[in-house]
């Protein structure tokens, strides 16, 4: 859970545009990724709370660049960059990398962070309108402060479709599709993952005949 630990609810963009004291922190980089790990480390400094406090100081900074290696992996700013290196891999299993934990375990946890594409419809449906709240709320709050409303948060033209269509199309499937080609296991969650965007894509289809 560390990867959104705290989240805010409103993307990074957003804090950037409205000078959020996180956005002013963290220099507008990876904005949310790094307030995740910071939270991650402050709670750590609690010894009733510290899960790694007898760790020899070497394998804890050892364990410390591992997550925020991890955490700074989620940053969508960076995930064609990590598709374009998993299809760079010149091997035929992803277990001929495992000389590399921290590449491994960015795979691992970007899968991780959008995971509900790969789960069965009726739960990836759940969760991707949990998702739409949240977009909306961000969408209200840039209204009120006289912002132009960011593309499919405004509550009043939801598009939930187009926006889970599009969703597929440049986030989930080209990293799933990258990772089914290095890890044929995981071409279970990747079937699903096709099944919901075809899925969504029909009910665009339908939405647009409405239209």
């Amino acid at each position: 859970a560390i990867h959104d630990l705290g989240h805010p609810g409103r993307t990074a963009k957003f804090l950037v545009e409205t000078k959020n004291e996180l956005a002013l922190l963290y220099n507008d980089e990876s904005i949310l990724e790094q307030y995740h790990s910071a939270e991650a480390f402050r709670i750590l400094m609690d010894p009733d709370r510290n899960i790694v406090i007898n760790l020899p100081e070497e394998k804890y900074c050892e364990f410390r660049k591992l997550v925020i290696h991890a955490v700074q992996a989620t940053d969508l700013s960076k995930h064609y960059k990590a598709i374009t290196k998993i299809k760079s891999l010149d091997v035929k299993s992803l277990y001929e990398v495992s000389d590399d934990p921290a590449f491994l375990l960015e795979i691992c946890i970007k899968v991780s962070d959008i995971g509900h594409a790969g789960k069965a419809w009726d739960l990836h449906k759940v969760w991707s309108m949990r998702i739409q709240d949240e977009f909306f709320l961000q969408g209200d709050e840039e209204k009120k402060l006289g912002m132009k409303v960011s593309p499919f948060m405004d509550r009043h033209c939801p598009r939930k479709a187009a926006n889970q269509a599009g969703f597929f199309r440049y986030i989930a499937k080209p990293l799933y599709d990258a990772i089914y080609t290095v890890f044929p296991p995981f071409g279970a969650i990747q079937s699903q993952a096709n099944n919901n965007y075809l899925a969504w894509q029909q009910f665009l289809r339908a939405s647009q005949k409405q239209e």
